[in-house]
This record gives structure tokens, C-alpha cells and sequence, in this order.
């Protein structure tokens, strides 16, 4: 169950390989409206806030058409990090949020953190949502979330590791044996 507490979910994930970009896609889902909506999700590398028009969506081709794992024309400057924790009040409102599925290129060896505002339940205290994590090639990515308190404490309840994070299949909707029991007739 939630914990009524929690007033900011929180997306981390980093990219420890040593040379190349990674590539995710990023939903956090809100499971309060049906069918679910994307959350509104602010992001920030190595503790800096990016602008959505500045983030590249679709997928991962470069130019020439070519899907590559290795970024060289990365723009995005990490020399503003910022180790102090993000409160709720911290959050520019300078740049809207992203209210669609975030496709972005982590940089080698950096930290690449979302957050978003859990939904505001009909009966609460209930919020229901889904954080979604997309790798086309998982190898030296590590995953973790936490909703936070406003003073940016990770609330029990609302903590997921990247060990605890699993994969998951398709969910298969046609049913392997008749709807119905054979008619008597």
C-alpha cells in the first residue's frame, strides 16, 4: 500500500558504463483515471533540470539513420551537479512537465533522474501509479524509485530497488481453450 505521505515519486537511473550511452524509455503511469494517463514527469541530469524541447522524443536513430549506443554529440553539460536532494519546493517551474513517454540517452557515467507528482486519488488515501522502464539494451543501467516525503525523505512502502525491479512478459489476451463448455445439443 501507498504511503499517504509520500508527495513526490522519484526515477533514478544510472548509467555506469564507463564509455557509451544508454538508451530508456520512461513512464510513470497514473492508474486513478481508466484508461491510465502519463503522469507529468520533470527530469534532470546529474542534478540538472533539463527543457522538454531540448529532450529528442521517438526513438534512438541518429541522422544518418543508424540506432547507436554511443551519443558523441551529447550537449547536455554535467558540470552543474548538484548532490543536494530535490524538495517538492525545488522544482523549477520554469519548464513544463513531459506528459508523454520519455525517450532519452543517458551519458557514460551519469544519473538521470525523473520525478513526478504521485495522482490525487478519488478516495484517498489510494494513489495508484506505475513507474515503467524501458531498456533496449539493460547492460549497465541500475533502477530505482522512491516516493518521497516533502522534506525528500523515501517513504516505506514506496521504495523499489534495482533488484526488485523485474521484467515482464506479454500478457497473453487469447484463450488457449474454448470460451464456452460444448453445447449439449
Amino acid at each position: 500500500m501507498p504511503n499517504p505521505n509520500t508527495e513526490l515519486i522519484s526515477v533514478e537511473i544510472l548509467n555506469v558504463d564507463p564509455n557509451d550511452s544508454r538508451d530508456v524509455i520512461v513512464e510513470v503511469k497514473n492508474w486513478t483515471t481508466c484508461p491510465p494517463s502519463q503522469q507529468g514527469k520533470f527530469v534532470f541530469l546529474c542534478g540538472v533540470q533539463l527543457n522538454p524541447a531540448d529532450i529528442p522524443t521517438g526513438d534512438f536513430e541518429d541522422e544518418s539513420g543508424d540506432k547507436s549506443s554511443d551519443e558523441s554529440s551529447e550537449e547536455t553539460s554535467t558540470d552543474a551537479n548538484t548532490d543536494a536532494g530535490v524538495v517538492i519546493q525545488d522544482i523549477p517551474d520554469a519548464f513544463p512537465p513531459i506528459t508523454t513517454p520519455l525517450f532519452f540517452r543517458i551519458p557514460a557515467q551519469s544519473r538521470l533522474t525523473i520525478l513526478a507528482v504521485p495522482p490525487q486519488p478519488l478516495h484517498p488515501p489510494n494513489p495508484c501509479y506505475e513507474i515503467r522502464i524501458f531498456p533496449p539494451i539493460p547492460t549497465n543501467l541500475l533502477f530505482s524509485s522512491f516516493g518521497l516525503s516533502s522534506d525528500s525523505v523515501p517513504q516505506e512502502g514506496n521504495t523499489v530497488l534495482h533488484h526488485q525491479f523485474t521484467p515482464t512478459s506479454p500478457v497473453r489476451l487469447v484463450p488457449r481453450g474454448p470460451l464456452l463448455p460444448p453445447s449439449p445439443f
